[in-house]
């Protein structure tokens, strides 16, 4: 499964160096941010706002909308996540964050394209859709107020803590 942010090619269960990230601009979370979200063991957040994001054959991509010409509720920002435990890529977090009228947009190509290299979900309900495919969980999340959505590649056994 092919997941590749701001130009570097992710994959859930690799290794990844942080030099690595940091060239594809991604940070290590702040201290506060760390501690309210509780890292487990051996592991590190890096994360990266308004980065763009393709994955399955490149059938999906995310990318943010920030053009000031354009009315607050026409734009929206994106952000993702990585958490390494161990030096290997235990989960992958994509947000689209404020779209007002983008999420549910974003959210229902997802969802197409997951159907198409994935096949039929696992878990369906009105705003989460969840696929298994060999050792890595998918999970697509419409947030109830359809401004915000979260797309999720987990490593089985899950290690993350939200």
């Amino acid at each position: 499964m092919q997941l590749t942010i701001n130009e570097l090619a992710i994959s859930i269960g690799e290794g990844a160096p942080p030099a690595d990230l940091a060239g594809a601009g991604f940070k290590r979370c702040s201290l506060i941010k760390r501690l309210l979200k509780k890292e487990p063991r051996g592991g590190r957040v890096f994360e990266t706002d308004n980065c763009i994001v393709t994955c399955f054959d490149d059938s999906f991509e995310l990318y943010p909308c920030t053009h000031s010409y354009l009315t607050p509720d026409r734009r929206w920002r994106t952000a993702a996540s990585i958490l390494l435990v161990n030096d290997q890529i235990a989960s992958a977090v994509l947000h689209i964050i404020d779209a007002k009228y983008a999420a549910t947009e974003f959210v229902s190509q997802f969802q197409e394209a997951c159907l198409a290299e994935l096949g039929e979900p696992e878990k369906t309900d009105r705003y989460t859709a969840r696929w298994q495919n060999g050792t890595t969980e998918v999970t697509s999340l419409l947030r109830p107020d359809t401004k915000n959505a979260s797309f999720l590649f987990q490593a089985k056994p899950a290690v993350v803590r939200s």
